[in-house]
Order: structure tokens, then sequence, then C-alpha cells
């Protein structure tokens, strides 16, 4: 059995969350070979510059196992992310952009991946969330991410909005928070995950 629990990024984790995120972003399906420990600290380090930055982490006593943060949605262009085209594809559908929480990253160490752990993340960042955001978005290439998401907030949860208009290899992906059942809702603050 796997020991580990959740908790809130703290600033002494960036090197462990930077190795994490490295050793994800390298494995399937991703295969981004080039990131470096700096990069992966930096583009953390970015994130926690925007408004209402949010992140949550799993660990063992040894390292952590996982991460998922995310933060409101920007309203100006970032480097790799076209969150001016986002927020129109937004509107387009009827949602406020300025309710929107985007989900930058959420990762798990591929050899623990399937146990629940990115289950446990999204729902702990949901836990913690702003109440005012009416929709979650996110980006992704990875089917799987999307499965974790539903097993969360429930089948049929998240919708394609678009493809990302930065990279045509992923899609973006919106959930109506205020869409969920209060049942749900309740669920997620009750439930208490301590290891596997």
């Amino acid at each position: 059995m796997i020991y580990f629990t959740f908790r809130e990024i703290k600033n002494e984790d960036k090197i462990g969350i930077g190795e994490t995120y490295c050793e994800v972003f390298k494995s399937s399906p991703w295969f981004e070979y080039d990131w470096t420990l700096t990069a992966a600290i930096s583009e953390l380090e970015s994130s926690q510059t925007q408004e209402g930055f949010l992140g949550v982490l799993a660990e063992t006593k040894e390292k952590i196992i996982g991460f998922s943060w995310g933060y409101k949605l920007p309203a100006e262009m970032t480097d790799g992310k076209n969150f001016l085209e986002m927020r129109r594809l937004l509107i387009d559908s009827g949602i406020n952009p300025d309710r929107t929480f985007y989900g930058s990253e959420t990762g798990v160490l591929e050899e623990l991946q399937g146990k629940g752990i990115g289950s446990g993340l999204l729902e702990l960042r949901t836990r913690l969330m702003d109440k005012k955001y009416e929709a979650i978005l996110f980006r992704t290439k990875n089917d799987i991410m999307v499965q974790v998401y539903e097993n969360v907030f429930g089948t049929g949860s998240v919708k394609i909005l678009a493809k990302d208009p930065t990279y045509q290899d992923r899609n973006l992906y919106l959930l109506r928070v205020g869409k969920l059942s209060n049942s749900l809702i309740q669920n997620l603050f009750k439930r208490n995950w301590q290891g596997i």
C-alpha cells in the first residue's frame, strides 16, 4: 500500500514539484523531453503570479507524486496560452470569462496513475476554489484527464469548447460548476483521501 496525503502548495515545494513536473511531462502521452527543472519551476512561478492562483499536491513521505493548479482566467496573452481567444470562445458560449477558473496543470507520476490520485487533486482544488467561479476551463490532449474530471464531477459534465487556439493537437474543455448538483458538491467535501 502507498500512503500519501494532499495539501496546498507551499513556496518550499518548488523543487519537488519541478522534479515531478519534468517526470510527468516526459512520460506518456506527452513525451516532452525538453523540460528541465529550471523551466518547470519557472512554469509554476509564472502561474503563482496570476490572480486567484490555487495549487495542491499529493505526496508520500519521500516525494511529491502529483500536482494540480490553476487561477482566474487572465485577460491577456501569456507565453503559450492565448487567453484572449479563450475568453472570446467563452463569451460566444454564454460563459462569463471573469467567473472562469483556468485549470492550468494537473499531473501524477505515470506509475501511480489510475489509483485516484488525480481525482483527489481535482476534488481538493475544487473544495478550495473561490465560490465565485461558474466554470472551469482546461486544455489537454490527454483523454484520460477528461475521464478524471468526469470521475470527479460526473459523466457528461465536461464538454469540448473548441480546439486550443495555440496547440491544435489539444482541445479546450469546459465544466460548468454551477450545474453540479448540491449532493455531488457535498460528497466532495465529505470524502477523506489518505492513501491507496
